[in-house]
C-alpha cells in the first residue's frame, strides 16, 4: 500500500459507538452494501484525503469487516480488579463521576487518569474501560473521569477544573483507593489526548503521558481539520485563549515521558500538530517516544488490530516509570 494513500473513519460521536460500528482492519467504519460493503463518508474521504486518487486503489481488506480477536491478551486478563464508581463534582444541573479499577489486592500502586474523547462534546468514563481495567489487573489504579462537555455549557476553563478536582478528589481517598499519590500518569485519545497532555504539562509530579490522536497547538490547526469553530466554542474564540489552551506552549524540561501516537489515514487530526509537538519536546529535551501507524484510521489505537500491541506499550511504559 502507498505510503500517500490514506483514508478516514468520522469519529465525531461518543467512543463507546466505535465498538458497535462495523469497522475494517484500519479502523474505519464500513457501510453494508447488498454486494459487500462500502466505506463510510466517501465524500469525505475523497475530499480531504484522496483528492482526485480512486478508491479502488485501496487495498482489498479495507472493504472487510475486521473481526475483533484477542491475539495475545485472554479475555480473563482484564477480570483481576474491582472498580468503584463516584460523584466527584456537583454542577447546578448536572454531576460528574469517576470510576476507579482497583487490584484486586490491597497495596499502595500508581494510577492513572484516563481522559476519554468525542470532540469536547460527548462520551464518557467508560471509553478507556478495557485499557484501565487490564492495567489494574497489573498493578496499575485507573482512574476513569468525566468532565464538563460543551452540550452541558463546558468549556477549557471548566474542563480543566474538573480535572484538577478529580486528582484531588482521589488524593484524598488514597486509602480507600489503594493509591500511592507521588506515583501518577495520564492517558487520553482524541479530545481526550489534548486535555491528557494539557493536564501532563501542567501538573507538578506527573510521570507518564499516553496521547494519541490529538491537537497539541490549536492555533496551528491546517483548514479542514479539527478542532473547527465549532469546537472552539469549547476551547477559546481568541488567539490568546487557544495558545491557553494549547498543550504545547506548556512543554518544560521536567515534562513526563510521553508514549504518542498517530496515525496517517487520521483526517480529523491535523498530520502537522504532531511533528509541532515533537519539536517542542526536542527543545526542551523532554524523553518520548512517537508510534506512527500508516494508512490506519483516527480510531487506530483504540479500535484495530492495533489495540493490543498498543495495550501491551501502555503497560510497559507504565511499570517503568510508575513502579
Amino acid at each position: 500500500m502507498s505510503n500517500k494513500i490514506i483514508f478516514s473513519l468520522l469519529f465525531m460521536f461518543l467512543l463507546g459507538n466505535i465498538s458497535h460500528a462495523q469497522l475494517n482492519r484500519y479502523g474505519f467504519e464500513l457501510e453494508k452494501q447488498v454486494n459487500g460493503y462500502l466505506l463510510k463518508d466517501t465524500n469525505k474521504i475523497k475530499g480531504l484525503v484522496l483528492s482526485n486518487k480512486s478508491l479502488k486503489s485501496l487495498p482489498a481488506d479495507a472493504f472487510v469487516p475486521y473481526e475483533e480477536k484477542p491475539l495475545f491478551v485472554p479475555a480473563d486478563s482484564y477480570s483481576k480488579c474491582t472498580t468503584k464508581n463516584y460523584i466527584y463534582k456537583k454542577y447546578s444541573t448536572y454531576s460528574l463521576s469517576l470510576e476507579v479499577d482497583m487490584p484486586l489486592q490491597k497495596g499502595q500502586y500508581p494510577f492513572i487518569v484516563w481522559i476519554h474523547g468525542g470532540g469536547w462534546e460527548a462520551g464518557d468514563f467508560y471509553g478507556f474501560k478495557k485499557q484501565s481495567t487490564y492495567l489494574a489487573s497489573n498493578g496499575i489504579v485507573g482512574v476513569r473521569i468525566s468532565y464538563s462537555l460543551l452540550p452541558q455549557g463546558g468549556n477549557m476553563n471548566k474542563a480543566w477544573a474538573d480535572i484538577k478536582e478529580a486528582l484531588r478528589f482521589v488524593k484524598q481517598h488514597t486509602e480507600e483507593l489503594n493509591i500511592d499519590t507521588t506515583r501518577f500518569g495520564f492517558a487520553g485519545h482524541s479530545a481526550g489526548a489534548h486535555l491528557a497532555t494539557y493536564a501532563a504539562m501542567r501538573t507538578t509530579g506527573t510521570k507518564l503521558l499516553m496521547a494519541f490522536n490529538g491537537p497539541f497547538d490549536l492555533n496551528k490547526i491546517m483548514p479542514g481539520y479539527e478542532p473547527t469553530e465549532h469546537h472552539f466554542q469549547f476551547l477559546g474564540k481568541t488567539a490568546k485563549d487557544r495558545a491557553k489552551a494549547s498543550p504545547i506552549n506548556f512543554v518544560h524540561a521536567k515534562a513526563p515521558f510521553c508514549l504518542l501516537g498517530y496515525s496517517t489515514g487520521d483526517y480529523l487530526i491535523d498530520p502537522e500538530q504532531i511533528i509541532l509537538f515533537e519539536q517542542e519536546l526536542k527543545k526542551y529535551q523532554v524523553p518520548y517516544e512517537i508510534m506512527i501507524k500508516k494508512g490506519y484510521s483516527h480510531a487506530c489505537f483504540i479500535a484495530t488490530e492495533m489495540y493490543e500491541p498498543t495495550l501491551m506499550k501502555m503497560l510497559i511504559y507504565s511499570k517503568k516509570y510508575l513502579i
